[in-house]
């Protein structure tokens, strides 16, 4: 069995690499951000992923309105635009499978994230 001492060290070039490609994400995102204006949704997945290793929402956004000189307002706006065009992207897919489409605005997931910022 290895010992507490030497999980570390195996973990710790691990952390870094992942500390490393957070880092990375966030300043190609971030710099796309203050180019184009706009968030891709290949970005989305990144941000996901970076989500999934841990790093969390508030300093994602802190980091993105760093880099890109945005506010945070803006940053969500765009995050939510992005997510609208995705979802939206899908409606030919769930009408040719015979299911009725929700539209974004109406979706019951976007009027309580709407409903809660509100409040």
């Amino acid at each position: 069995m290895l010992s507490e001492d030497t999980l570390k060290a195996l973990a710790e070039p691990m952390a870094y690499r992942l500390e490393q490609f957070n880092t990375y994400v966030l300043k190609d995102i971030g710099e796309r951000i203050k180019e184009i204006g706009e968030i891709k949704p290949s970005d989305i997945d990144k941000l996901r992923k970076l989500k999934r290793y841990g790093a969390d929402t508030g300093s994602i956004i802190t980091e993105l309105e760093r880099i890109s000189k945005l506010n945070a307002r803006d940053i969500e706006h765009m995050l939510n635009e992005t997510a609208k065009y995705n979802y939206n992207s899908l409606a030919a897919l769930v009408e040719f499978k015979g299911k009725p489409f929700v539209p974004y605005a109406e979706n019951i997931l976007f009027l309580w994230r709407k409903l809660l910022k509100e409040i």
